[in-house]
């Protein structure tokens, strides 16, 4: 049975952060919905929903580590020793990635619900998804982990002093680097007007600025976890 600690890091909270970004998102709708400049755009939710739709990648990715989790626990029973450290060192960065990602998305569908829900649509899409990378970068890190667990937990491989201390280590950088993707949400919302396009390029080039320290915790977390290779 998987540990009720990286249940709640690998799947509540990825989903109870969605919930409230979504309401948070919801609520700024219906908000600007009951004004009248807003209400002459006619905006309509099916304008909204691509946002609730692009933003949940975290919770189907959060149940597959859990389904890794529980295939390697019933392999071999409960996780003990290095193996739980690693497990639970990957499960807080994804809890962290999660929520910071889905803060930055809500903060920029908030800021920019008006062009959302009318003509600068398709500029905002992309200013929205562009934090989601973070998760799929989580997921890569897991797999990484994953291939090294079964060798160390078969006894086949020991990892060198000190290796699980750095992976842990490296994996909670990577976590709160993410942060970054608010840091870069923040600065592109300062932006107003998507419709010209070099202002656009701005808002766009802050975001991707945002994902800097995200590549560079990455590229961190994947060397240390290299160290866990036989």
């Amino acid at each position: 049975m998987v540990a009720l600690l990286t249940t709640t890091l690998v799947l509540l909270i990825p989903v109870g952060a969605w919930a409230l970004a979504a309401t948070a998102v919801a609520t700024e709708y219906a908000e600007r919905r009951a004004r009248v400049d807003v209400r002459a755009m006619q905006p309509t939710i099916r304008r909204v929903a691509p946002y609730f739709a692009m933003t949940c990648l975290s919770i189907p990715i959060g149940l597959l580590i859990w389904y890794l989790v529980a295939g390697v626990e019933s392999e071999f029973g409960p996780l003990a020793g290095a193996a739980d450290r690693l497990v639970t060192s990957l499960a807080v960065s994804f809890a962290l990635t999660a929520a910071i990602t889905l803060a930055a998305q809500a903060s920029i569908a908030r800021a920019r619900l008006g062009e959302l829900v009318g003509p600068g649509r398709n500029r905002v899409v992309p200013l929205i998804a562009a934090p989601s990378t973070g998760v799929l970068f989580a997921y890569v890190l897991s797999f990484l982990m994953f291939g090294s667990l079964h060798s160390i937990l078969d006894g086949s491989f020991a990892p060198p002093p000190g290796a699980v201390d750095s992976v842990a280590l490296a994996l909670l950088i990577f976590g709160i680097a993410n942060f970054g993707y608010l840091g870069g949400a923040f600065a592109s919302n300062r932006i107003s007007n998507l419709v010209n396009p070099q202002a656009y390029g701005r808002a766009m080039a802050r975001v991707v600025i945002g994902e800097i320290p995200v590549v560079l915790g990455l590229v961190y977390a994947f060397l240390q976890l290299s160290a866990l290779h036989p």
